[in-house]
């Protein structure tokens, strides 16, 4: 169905697992409302600087299957340290701003390498979807416990995985995701979106 060598950008879950781009912090499902496009992957010609996979993506279909799976390589900004044990980044840049000499000095540093399959039923008014990520960064991920950052995975490699859902009942829009990572920490989303009379929305 769809092949893509170069930039991509992938959505993979509803917020939990992977989305690239400038709004990837948002579930796409909140963005767009009641939409069913399960589009996993997407290529870019623009000039942004960042959140972005460089590499090679594909999807498959057949009858209401689909299978998308992904490669990718790719450097990124970062504020690189070192301590007793050697280099490590404790945070990444996702501006893409490279204006000043500090910026530049944190241009393309870690390079990251991400593997990522996501196997999907889509029918006319439910869908669902399990997926998984593997990243790999070639300086390991370090953060001084504190308050803020005691929930924060240290290391080098890093997978989650996850499972979710979509349902369309009349005008009422139900969705969620449940994924756990490396170290089986849980993490759920899950709402609804509707309209009453088409003239109030709510969520």
């Amino acid at each position: 169905q769809q092949v893509i060598f170069g930039t991509y950008k992938a959505k993979y879950g509803q917020g939990l697992v992977l989305q690239t781009g400038f709004n990837n912090y948002k579930s796409q499902f909140l963005n767009n409302g009641m939409t069913f496009t399960k589009q996993k992957v997407k290529g870019i010609n623009s000039n942004e600087e960042s959140s972005y996979m460089k590499g090679a993506a594909f999807s498959l279909k057949y009858l209401k299957f689909r299978m998308n799976a992904f490669v990718s390589s790719n450097k990124v900004d970062a504020t690189v340290y070192e301590d007793s044990l050697g280099a490590f980044f404790s945070s990444l840049n996702n501006s893409g701003l490279h204006w000043t000499e500090l910026e530049l000095s944190k241009k393309d540093v870690v390079t990251v390498k991400d593997f990522g399959w996501s196997l999907s039923y889509v029918g006319h008014d439910f869908n669902m979807s399990l997926n998984q990520v593997y990243s790999n960064f070639d300086l390991p991920f370090k953060q001084e416990e504190n308050y803020f950052s005691h929930e924060y995975l240290n290391g080098r490699n890093f997978h989650v995985q996850s499972i979710d859902f979509n349902y369309l009942w009349r005008n009422i829009h139900v969705f969620g995701e449940i994924a756990v990572d490396k170290t089986f920490d849980v993490a759920l989303i899950s709402g609804a979106t509707g309209t009453i009379n088409e003239l109030i929305n709510y969520g």
